[in-house]
C-alpha cells in the first residue's frame, strides 16, 4: 500500500527534481543539441512513483530532434536522480514538451488583434 504525501512535501520534491534535472543537463550531458534545453516543471503522482517532466527550448525548429535525444537519456536521468536524491524510490520519468511559451505568444497575438478591432 502506498503512502500519500502532503501537498507541501510533493511541491518541495518537484522543485528539487527540476533543479537536479537541470544540473544533470548542464554537468553530465555533452550533446550540443541539448544546450538550449531546460526543464520547466514536474508533476508527480500522489505517491511520487511517477513524474512527468516538462521541458522547453529556444530552438523550436529542432523540437523533434531534442525530444528524441531526451528520450534516450531517460534512464541516465533516473540513475542520476537516484544517486543525488535522498529517497527510497526514484520516480519513473515521462517527458513532455512544455508549450506554455508558444501558447502565451499565440494568446498575446490574438488579444492584440482583438484590441485593434475595438479601438
Amino acid at each position: 500500500m502506498s503512502k500519500e504525501r502532503s501537498p507541501f512535501h510533493r511541491e518541495r520534491f518537484t522543485q528539487t527534481l527540476v533543479g537536479q534535472l537541470n544540473l544533470f543537463l548542464r554537468r553530465e550531458v555533452k550533446n550540443p543539441t541539448l544546450q538550449l534545453v531546460s526543464f520547466t516543471k514536474v508533476n508527480c503522482s500522489k505517491d511520487l512513483a511517477y513524474a512527468t517532466v516538462y521541458w522547453d527550448t529556444f530552438q523550436l525548429d529542432k523540437k523533434d530532434e531534442i525530444a528524441k535525444a531526451l528520450s534516450g537519456l531517460k534512464g541516465k536521468m533516473r540513475s542520476y536522480l537516484a544517486q543525488n536524491l535522498k529517497v527510497r524510490h526514484t520516480p519513473a520519468l515521462s517527458l513532455e514538451f512544455d508549450a506554455q511559451y508558444e501558447a502565451e505568444v499565440k494568446m498575446t497575438s490574438l488579444l492584440s488583434a482583438n484590441n485593434h478591432v475595438y479601438l
